[in-house]
């Protein structure tokens, strides 16, 4: 994942609990140019010190980025922490969380931290609000924080809570000078999540940090004092994240025209909030066939795939190996001449092997790539965007 994100310039938190011998072989198959887009993350016992100053200056000397990760970052050892971290390695980049009001995000800046992440409980897999009642509007969040941050030549991420590129965009929108996803970027090859299939579909395992799921792998198991403030899903198997990361950031730049930025830190400085009882309209959103969720029919060719199918009833998702075909999909997309043919025989024959007819609205042969004109006196099919 890191070395796909880093492509983008994107940055990449190297999970707390992969050990200093996991750092060793990893670095062994970095290239070069990824070392500035990963961050070193711990937590704050004697033994997570350690293991920071190891890998900052053994193994990973060129590193920027430290960040030090807890789940409640209102406490004073904490702090005393981040100051312990400033002293040591007085020229890196501090990153400190989480926490979810103004305050504190003052306090650990003035401790030493150069970015604070925000977000108490607005993760996709948390249950803390849940679990013990504790928790802050993730929106409002980043307001407050960012103001006090920027106060002081600070930083915030907000972390979590994102479900769309849209939610993405109002998160700078908002203040945030960095992002921080978790189950918008599961699901994916990259991720090396344990992936399983049922009924034909694949999916991949997702989890919380501090689910059960998670302490059982890291920790021997959920201590007697405390309870699991995460849960543990299975979502869709993705394939590549290269695409997820197409259209999140497809998604920005669309939203900096929109409110007139020329550049993403001018977002903020563009956008208003006005709080609304809907924000999309779903007046199509339950149809079974176009389920214009599912991002195969969300592509320029949802017409062709959507006229497949003249029995309603049956999903275009219920067809076997559709995975493998969203795959095929993607590569279409990006180089639409050569994978037009195979994408409809290969739809045609899906369809066919479950008892599905077919119906064309034109022959194969007459569709033609976008922007080629088509033979006269032959009409261009009416659902098909070509």
């Amino acid at each position: 994942m890191a070395k796909v994100l880093a492509e983008k310039k994107m940055l990449t938190c190297i999970h707390k609990h992969y050990s200093v011998e996991q750092w060793r072989d990893f670095v062994k198959s970095l290239p070069a140019n990824v070392h500035e887009y990963i961050m070193v993350s711990g937590g704050i016992s004697d033994q997570d010190y350690g293991k920071i100053t190891e890998i900052v200056k053994n193994i990973v000397p060129q590193i920027k980025y430290i960040c030090i990760d807890v789940a409640n970052g209102y406490s004073e050892y904490f702090t005393e922490f981040v100051h312990k971290i400033r002293r040591e390695f007085p020229n890196k980049i501090i990153v400190a969380g989480n926490v979810a009001t103004g305050e504190m995000v003052e306090q650990l800046i003035l401790s030493g931290a150069d970015i604070v992440k925000v977000g108490i409980g607005p993760g996709s897999v948390c249950t803390t609000r849940v679990k013990t009642g504790v928790g802050y509007p993730q929106l409002s969040a980043i307001i407050e924080c960012a103001d006090a941050a920027h106060g002081l030549n600070g930083h915030i991420i907000g972390d979590g809570g994102c479900a769309c590129p849209g939610d993405v965009a109002k998160a700078f929108g908002a203040g945030a000078d960095f992002v921080m996803l978790g189950g918008m970027l599961a699901g994916h090859d990259e991720s090396e999540a344990v992936i399983v299939e049922k009924d034909g579909k694949k999916f991949c395992q997702f989890y919380g940090m501090s689910s059960a799921d998670a302490m059982d792998k890291y920790a021997g198991g959920v201590a007697e004092y405390r309870a699991s403030e995460g849960k543990s899903v299975y979502v869709p198997y993705r394939g590549a994240v290269e695409y997820t990361v197409r259209e999140i950031l497809g998604g920005l730049r669309s939203a900096c025209t929109y409110v007139g930025a020329a550049r993403l830190k001018e977002i903020s400085k563009r956008t208003t909030f006005v709080r609304v009882a809907e924000q999309e309209n779903r007046i199509f959103g339950d149809c079974v066939q176009e389920s214009l969720q599912d991002p195969l029919l969300q592509l320029n060719y949802r017409r062709v795939t959507g006229n497949l199918v003249r029995n309603r009833s049956v999903a275009v998702s219920q067809i076997p190996e559709f995975e493998a075909l969203r795959e095929r999909v993607h590569r279409y997309r990006l180089n639409a001449l050569q994978r037009l043919p195979e994408l409809l025989q290969q739809l045609e024959k899906n369809c066919t092997a479950n008892g599905i007819r077919v119906h064309w609205a034109g022959k194969r042969h007459r569709l033609q790539p976008r922007g080629q004109r088509y033979p006269q006196r032959q009409k261009c099919p009416a659902d098909f965007e070509g």
